[in-house]
């Protein structure tokens, strides 16, 4: 296949890429409705067992899809495995499933180009550190720009402060080089910030409130999410 659009996907397919843009995901329950949706919060990807078996070896076999084990980025020989059975599995323990599944380099460039993604908006999900001796938490954020870092913290003080918090506190300010976005994309530059955040877990009331104009202005760095 091509990574360009005179290449038709059906929707199963153009899921099976997008399913994994950003994390690599297990094999084992891709034939489990329930699971997926559950677990995954995705939609179905409307493949039969065969369909599925079908186009997901189709993908590792032209090299839009590869097999990893455990942390490792390198590609599993799938020349003896029986994708079948894998994709039937029932260990959906992410702490013992063997097989992950993700985009190889191709399968990201043909994913893009379905998908046109706005780089310099995405960010990539931290998370937050264990808190310091002053009980905030240390996060920090990477980006394609500052500018998207500062948006996100805008709308995060914006939030804190309504909780009676105090703001963030940036502490540093640095260039990534190179910066890997995901695990298939990499960029020569990218930006770190690092900040102070605090504690707002205790009630889970705080995240019920987290504003939505910030999650909806990161969860909308490309188009045709299924």
């Amino acid at each position: 296949m091509s990574g360009n659009r005179q290449v038709a996907l059906t929707r199963g397919q153009y899921w099976l890429l997008e399913a994994v843009t950003e994390y690599r995901i297990g094999v084992a329950g891709l034939s489990d409705e329930d699971y997926y949706t559950e677990a995954l919060n995705r939609s179905s990807h409307g493949l039969s067992l065969d369909e599925l078996t079908d186009t997901f070896t189709a993908f590792l076999c032209d090299g839009l899809l590869k097999l990893t084990t455990g942390e490792s980025n390198d590609a599993v020989d799938v020349s003896g495995l029986d994708i079948r059975a894998l994709i039937l599995s029932k260990n959906r323990d992410w702490r013992t499933r063997e097989f992950w599944y993700g985009l190889t380099t191709s399968g990201g460039a043909l994913w893009e180009s379905f998908a046109q993604p706005r780089w310099e908006c995405y960010m990539p999900d931290t998370g937050c550190a264990l808190p310091d001796e002053t009980n905030r938490y240390l996060s920090r954020f990477t980006a394609l720009h500052e500018g998207t870092i500062d948006l996100h913290l805008m709308y995060l003080n914006q939030w804190l402060v309504s909780l009676g918090k105090s703001p963030s506190e940036v502490i540093s300010r640095s260039r990534v080089e190179p910066w890997e976005a995901t695990y298939w994309k990499t960029f020569e530059t990218g930006c770190q910030v690092e900040v102070r955040i605090p504690e707002v877990a205790d009630d889970l009331h705080d995240w019920g409130t987290y504003p939505t104009a910030l999650s909806h202005k990161f969860n909308e760095w490309y188009t045709m999410h299924m």
